[in-house]
C-alpha cells in the first residue's frame, strides 16, 4: 500500500505524457525526496509507484537534464523524454515526453476530468483506484471528478 504524504499540489513536479493520447502520469517529490508516480493510464492497470528517491534525466537528443526536486519545468524540458535509471541503472526505463504540470491540468480537462480534485482524493486514498483498467480509467475518474 503506497503512502500518502507526497501526494500534494505542492509536491507535483512534471508530468509525462503518450503521444497517443491517454491521462498523463503526474509525479510527486515530497521534502524527503520520497517520489510517488501516479499512472492512470497504464496497460497494467492504474497503479501510485513510490519509491525513496528516483535517479530521472530529461533527454533530447544527447542534451541530458538530471531533474532536481523543485526544478522549474520550462520550455527547454518540455518535448524531451524522460530516461528512468531508478530499478535498472544500466538498461534505463525509456518513458514519455515530459510536460507541465499546466499542460497536464488542461489534457486531464480535455477528458473530463479536475486534476486537482483527483490528486485531493489521491493524497486521502493512494490506492483508491489501483489495478482500474486503462479502457475503463478515463471514464471513471470523469464521473468522480469531473470538471
Amino acid at each position: 500500500m503506497a503512502e500518502a504524504t507526497n501526494i500534494t499540489l505542492a509536491n507535483l513536479q512534471f508530468a509525462t505524457a503518450r503521444v497517443e493520447g491517454g491521462l498523463p502520469s503526474i509525479y510527486f517529490i515530497g521534502v524527503d525526496g520520497r517520489f510517488n508516480r501516479v499512472r492512470p493510464y497504464h496497460n497494467h492497470g492504474f497503479r501510485n509507484i513510490q519509491r525513496p528517491n528516483r535517479h530521472i534525466f530529461f533527454v533530447a537528443g544527447d542534451d541530458r537534464y538530471e531533474f532536481q526536486r523543485g526544478a522549474t519545468i520550462v520550455a527547454n524540458y518540455t518535448g524531451r523524454h524522460v530516461e528512468d535509471y531508478t530499478d535498472h541503472p544500466d538498461n534505463p526505463h525509456n518513458g514519455h515526453n515530459v510536460i507541465t504540470p499546466t499542460r497536464a491540468r488542461e489534457i486531464y480537462a480535455q477528458n473530463g476530468v479536475h486534476m486537482d480534485n483527483f490528486i485531493a482524493h489521491m493524497a486521502a486514498n493512494p490506492d483508491a483506484f489501483y489495478g482500474t483498467a486503462m479502457d475503463d480509467i478515463i471514464g471513471v475518474l470523469a464521473e468522480q471528478f469531473p470538471t
